[in-house]
Order: structure tokens, then sequence, then C-alpha cells
């Protein structure tokens, strides 16, 4: 069983048969997705019965009123690391998200 949006095995996680998981790829994009579009989703997964993805999508979205942690302004400290030697890639390659989606 993979993970319950791409369907795709997590490289270093191995688990049970009966057990449901989100890859950390779909966690990243869930993470950075803006939250009306979490709650598109949200709304479609219901529609369409898919119970499981619709729980998974509720965890990623924040109440109203709540106020979003990575959207808090940035403190010193994360502006000394925005300046790297190495450049920050992605999660996963465009190209593909497209792929994935259209299949």
């Amino acid at each position: 069983m993979g993970c319950l949006f791409c369907n795709q095995p997590e490289k270093s996680y191995k688990p049970s048969p009966d057990v449901e998981y989100i890859c950390s790829s779909c966690v990243q994009l869930l993470l950075n997705a803006d939250q009306e579009d979490k709650r598109r989703a949200y709304a479609k997964a219901i529609e369409l019965g898919l119970t499981r993805k619709a729980r998974a999508l509720e965890s990623f979205i924040t109440k109203e009123g709540e106020e979003d942690e990575r959207r808090r302004p940035e403190t010193k400290r994360h502006e000394r690391r925005a300046n790297r030697k190495r450049s920050i890639r992605p999660v996963r390659d465009k190209a593909k998200r497209i792929r994935q989606v259209q299949a």
C-alpha cells in the first residue's frame, strides 16, 4: 500500500499493510498549499466519498481565527539561514507533479 494521495511507497518507511500514511513529498505539498485550496480539496473528497483522504486533509486545514504558524513574521534567526551555500530545490519536480495530476 502506498501514500493516500500519490500511491507511491515511502523510501525509508515500510508500514504494515493495514497502515494508512502520507508520504513526505505529499506532506510538504500540503503544508505549502493555500488554505483555500485545501478546503476545496476537502469538499471534493467528501463529495466523492473519499473519507480517508478527507480526514487526512482535515488535519492540514487551519480553522478560521487560528493563526497559521508558518506565516508568522520572520525572526533574525531565520534571516541568517536564508543565505545558504547550496540552492534550495522544490520538493518535487514540477513536470512530474503535473504528470501525476493528469494521470
